[in-house]
């Protein structure tokens, strides 16, 4: 990400965030309601400032993914995360299983997959086939590529 951007969003969040430690709560409930409220606030107010200075790429959405992206990474973006578009990208940071999340990514970036390809074999459940076929048939497989190409064309005439 642009440096610039990088401090104009520290710049930004400084000046608006406002929260106040002294505030007292009926229950964990309520404060953390409220906290979600800010949060939520701030990424509209976030939103409308990097969309008017930069670009119309910093909607809502795409912050709310690029702080899950962060929860993920929060060290360093993996190489081959940082070189897939950020429409699969998007899709990568819903996947909960990090193994499951890992065999997308890996897939992804070898097969140069799109979104729309991404969530075809999603829906159809090929990390699952994947599995199952190491598991059932491939016990001691060491050649990656040369199994999860076997599995896609199997799955390809499952589906």
């Amino acid at each position: 990400m642009n440096e610039n951007i990088l401090a104009d969003i520290e710049i930004f969040i400084n000046a608006h965030l406002s929260l106040k430690d002294d505030l007292s709560f009926s229950n964990w409930y309520d404060k953390e309601c409220y906290y979600m409220q800010v949060e939520n606030d701030l990424l509209e107010k976030l939103s409308e400032f990097l969309i008017k200075k930069y670009d119309s790429f910093y909607t809502v959405e795409n912050l709310k993914k690029m702080q899950k992206l962060y929860i993920l990474y929060p060290d360093n973006l993996p190489y081959k995360v940082e070189h897939l578009p950020w429409n699969v990208t998007c899709v990568l940071v819903e996947i909960f299983d990090d193994d499951k999340r890992e065999f997308y990514i890996n897939l992804c970036y070898q097969k140069k997959l799109d979104r729309q390809m991404l969530v075809y074999y999603l829906q159809h459940e090929l990390y699952e086939k994947y599995l199952y076929c190491v598991a059932t048939y491939c016990d001691g497989f060491s050649d990656y590529d040369l199994l999860v190409d076997q599995v896609i064309h199997i799955c390809e005439r499952i589906i």
